[in-house]
């Protein structure tokens, strides 16, 4: 008798049986992801009806917290839509562990909501390749981080003990830590207080750009295992750099005597359009992170992603002194109102209103292509461009497969040599640093932000 019942409560109600297919599949469609999954499996009937790449589709581009419907190529498989299906499922309970990105990189790409929500201080751990192995030796190329109470060091050598595939760990999650602080548009210390000392430490002490010189052709392994150490840490750099900004123009900007001087807010993440500049690794998959880690670099460093565009940003200079208790960040937007070039008429053309240069000074950064240097490496030229206070001129070699940029030359209006080094174009710009810790320059497209007349007191 027990049996009979236990068969009876497990078979379908009458009405899923007799329910139009069509009405099933609206049905899957509109219950929230979790919900949906565990209704196919109430009985055959249903699972053959709303199991289908259809309806999975159709839920992600009705119900579901992904703000861009995906883009999936024609032989990715129809049932790659229900892994969006399951991603998104995963949303509602995020748990922070390496499994969480084979799936939440693909989900801040096109926007998902859950990008408001996620908890910084998780993903800076999730970026961090001690999180993966707790013993390693200390090495002469180390980045600092911090443990509770402690002072800890990781090696970014390529000889060191850290494989390759822990580095696309670092990177994806590095990734998702910098998207979901530009997401949150404005940001202060008191939201990120656990990750504020690690973040001024790396700004402050960092020596990651001058950290070895390899070529892709004596040792190409190590060259790629090379380019995803520094994507990693460019990445995290810009967080912790916006983080910064953020705190800095939140200061200047609640000054009642502030005007808008030309420079731009950093950028927003819906601004860049990841899902077009993107090759996007599908989600779950065993080389998902491996081919997540370089997918940005046929697009974004490409010679035809530089020109054409205006670019703006910020320079940030660390002054690290035993005088001063405290270092100094000197900010320095570009576009920003420049004194001289304005009374020296600079931003004119040249020979026209009191410029007798042979050159003139614009507002936003712009490259033009000189040439390739071999198959995979080309230099671009920009313009003079001025900030607040200063002004530049770059001359950049860019390795087309892995997005590495060598500064051939940084110089302001006058000649005068700057400090950028070494960069590295990442999904959020161009991050360059200086020879020696403590300087920064941040380069992204001025349509990825809004104009600091945006601001709202």
């Amino acid at each position: 008798m027990t049996d009979i019942m236990a068969n009876q409560a497990r078979q379908p109600p009458d009405t899923l049986n007799f329910l139009p297919t069509e009405i099933l599949q609206l049905i899957a469609i509109a219950l929230p992801s979790q919900s949906a999954l565990k209704f196919i499996h109430c009985c055959r009937r249903v699972h053959e009806a709303c199991n289908q790449p259809g309806v999975w589709r159709e839920k992600i581009r009705l119900n579901s917290g992904f703000a861009t419907h995906p883009i999936v190529s024609r032989d990715s498989g129809g049932m790659i839509w229900k892994n969006f299906v399951i991603a998104d499922a995963k949303t509602s309970n995020v748990t922070y562990e390496d499994k969480l990105l084979f799936w939440l990189p693909q989900a801040m790409i096109y926007y998902h909501e859950v990008c408001s929500t996620l908890k910084f201080n998780e993903l800076h751990i999730l970026s961090l390749p001690t999180h993966y192995s707790s013993d390693m030796p200390l090495f002469e190329g180390r980045m600092p981080t911090v443990s509770p109470g402690i002072m800890l060091y990781y090696p970014v050598d390529v000889q060191s003990s850290i494989v390759i595939d822990v580095w696309h760990k670092t990177q994806a999650a590095s990734f998702c830590f910098t998207a979901a602080i530009l997401k949150r548009i404005s940001l202060d210390q008191s939201q990120v207080s656990n990750l504020w000392a690690p973040a001024k430490r790396f700004l402050e002490t960092s020596p990651w750009t001058v950290i070895q010189d390899i070529t892709p052709e004596s040792r190409p392994a190590e060259y790629l295992k090379l380019a995803v150490i520094l994507h990693t840490l460019a990445n995290k750099a810009i967080g912790f750099i916006a983080i910064e900004l953020w705190a800095y123009l939140t200061e200047k900007r609640n000054d009642l005597s502030w005007e808008p001087d030309g420079t731009s807010n950093p950028p927003l993440i819906e601004r860049i359009s990841f899902p077009m500049l993107m090759n996007v690794p599908s989600l779950f998959e065993a080389e998902a992170l491996k081919d997540f880690s370089l997918c940005h670099i046929n697009k974004m460093a490409a010679p035809e992603f530089f020109t054409g565009s205006q670019w703006i940003g910020y320079e940030l200079v660390i002054h690290l002194s035993r005088q001063r208790r405290w270092p100094l960040y000197t900010w320095d937007g570009i576009g920003g109102e420049n004194a001289e070039m304005k009374y020296r008429h600079y931003e004119q053309p040249p020979h026209t209103n009191g410029n007798l240069e042979d050159r003139w000074v614009e507002r936003h950064a712009t490259f033009t292509l000189r040439g390739w240097v071999d198959p995979r490496s080309y230099v671009l030229q920009s313009n003079y461009f001025h900030a607040g206070r200063e002004t530049h001129c770059l001359t950049l070699k860019v390795d087309s497969l892995t997005g590495m940029i060598s500064v051939i030359r940084h110089v302001d209006f006058h000649h005068v040599r700057r400090r950028g080094s070494f960069g590295v174009m990442t999904p959020f710009g161009v991050l360059l640093g200086g020879h020696s810790p403590g300087y920064w320059l941040w380069l992204w497209k001025l349509d990825w932000s809004t104009p600091d007349s945006h601001w709202e007191r």
